[in-house]
């Protein structure tokens, strides 16, 4: 669960919400209208929390975990416990992180280009796109629309991205 003080929650979601986020049907016999107010860890979870299993050292854990939705591989389904919702599913990291994304959506930067920030003249930045702060992107550079290139970030010569993709300096990814 994240920190409050720093992210908010967009939940609570449906079953058939989440189902729907994650490209899937709604599990045989759940209820549809089951509400879930948060995503967790499998061992903090509850009732009403979202978690996910996919990695086998984590049984144990898994087998008493109190998680109301959980996202797994068919492989393991036979391990959970009776009361928890299943979601099963070929990659669920990947569709967890679909989840978290909608109960923690990324908040958009300022569209705009920081006066500290170096763009090359010849860069092609999109509507609503917001350059912060150091960052650096280099000639010929195409950059999407809505995006968010974080603080320091360097985006080489003739680098494409995408529309609403965030790039930070630790890490990248796109929404999807």
């Amino acid at each position: 669960m994240p920190d409050s003080r720093f992210y908010s929650s967009a939940g609570p979601f449906t079953l058939a919400q989440i189902a729907e986020i994650a490209g899937q049907a709604i599990p045989k016999g759940a209820d549809p209208s089951r509400s879930f107010e948060d995503i967790s860890t499998l061992d903090k979870a509850k009732a009403s929390h979202v978690s996910f299993f996919d990695n086998r050292k984590y049984l144990p854990v898994f087998e008493k975990s109190k998680a109301g939705l959980c996202i797994v591989h068919s492989e393991v389904a036979k391990h959970a416990p009776a009361e928890m919702v299943l979601l099963e599913v070929d990659k669920p990291y990947r569709v967890y992180a679909k989840i978290a994304a909608a109960f923690y959506p990324l908040k958009p930067g300022m569209p705009g280009i920081a006066v500290s920030a170096n763009v090359d003249p010849s860069a092609a930045i999109g509507k609503g796109t917001c350059i912060e702060a150091g960052a650096v992107i280099g000639a010929h550079a195409e950059i999407g629309e809505r995006c968010l290139i974080s603080p320091n970030v360097v985006i080489g010569p003739n680098v494409q991205v995408g529309d609403d993709c965030r790039i930070d300096a630790c890490s990248s990814f796109c929404l999807l």
